[in-house]
Parts: C-alpha cells; sequence; structure tokens
C-alpha cells in the first residue's frame, strides 16, 4: 500500500514539474530529481534483485546532477544546498539500508523499529555535519602556501597506504 502511495507521489510530482517551475532548467532539475525519487523507488521495490544497488546508485547520480544544475542555475544559498546535499546522502543511505536489511532478514520482516533508529542516526549525523560545515565555512584562514598543501596531502596518501599494507594478509605471510 505504502509502495502505492509513493508511486502516485511521484506522478503527482512529475506532474507538477512540467507544470509549475518558471524556466526551462528548474524544469529539467525538477524532473531530474523527481526521476531520482522514483528510481529510489524501484531500489527498493527492484524488479529484479540484482538491479537494486544499480538503482539507487543512479537514483544518487541523478539527485546530484539535478542539484548541480539547480545550484548553477538559481544560486541558491548555501544552507539550501547543505540541505540538498545532506538529503540526498540520506536517501541514498537510507535505500541502501533498506536493501541491505532486505537481503539480510528477508524483504516481508517488519523492521519498523530498527529503521526508525537508524532513520534518526542518518538524520543526526546529517545534522552534525551540516553545523560543522556552516559554521567550518565561516572561519577566515590564512593563506597557505601550495608546497604545504602538496605536503600534507603527499603524508596523508603516504600514512594511509601505510596503513593498507599493515592490514595487508600477503605482506603478514612470511
Amino acid at each position: 500500500m505504502l509502495v502505492v502511495i509513493g508511486c502516485g507521489g511521484v506522478c503527482l510530482a512529475l506532474v507538477m514539474g512540467l507544470l509549475a517551475p518558471s524556466g526551462l532548467f528548474e524544469r529539467i532539475a525538477f524532473l531530474g530529481g523527481t526521476l531520482a525519487t522514483a528510481f529510489v523507488t524501484l531500489g527498493v521495490f527492484p524488479l529484479r534483485q540484482s538491479w537494486a544497488r544499480g538503482f539507487n546508485g543512479f537514483a544518487a547520480v541523478l539527485f546530484s546532477c539535478s542539484l548541480a544544475l539547480l545550484a548553477w542555475v538559481s544560486n541558491p544559498s548555501d544552507l539550501q544546498v547543505l540541505l540538498g546535499v545532506g538529503f540526498t546522502i540520506m536517501a541514498w543511505d537510507m535505500a541502501e539500508y533498506a536493501i541491505t536489511l532486505g537481503e539480510d532478514v528477508g524483504r516481508s520482516a517488519r523492521t519498523y523499529p530498527v529503521t526508525g533508529v537508524h532513520f534518526a542516526g542518518s538524520l543526526g549525523v546529517g545534522l552534525a555535519a551540516s553545523i560543522v560545515a556552516l559554521v567550518g565555512g565561516n572561519i577566515a584562514l590564512p593563506a597557505i602556501p601550495i608546497a604545504t598543501l602538496t605536503l600534507l596531502l603527499s603524508a596523508i596518501v603516504v600514512l594511509l597506504l601505510v596503513l593498507f599494507l599493515g592490514d595487508s594478509e600477503w605482506l603478514s605471510k612470511s
């Protein structure tokens, strides 16, 4: 029943996408976001199980492209872009979680409490990251020489390589 209601909402949003926004690029962005919602629905309720993650990944790409197009055309505020990115990541995360949970316990299992906890945790992490991004965006930093930045990034890559090689099985087999 919820799938039928969700699909009806997507169809209504598609019609509104063609009629509501004023400019061509706004219509394209709205249509892309609405189609992305349809692909999330198809990912969670797939026709074939092997297509579920592909639909979800394609939906995340559509959401991101629509958000980038809308940000390029309409010049939204930082908060609007941050919320768009946050909700895109949250939709992808919740769909991936639903797909994984369906594979683990079966699609007919009632998992409302577990899904609610995951949703609350995902929303909390998203809100905390948004607050950090908004506060961090307002901090004025002194100019950093490019050589210093290159050295820092190189050190991070070397550290990650050492951590990866230290955890490798083939390296520990002597």
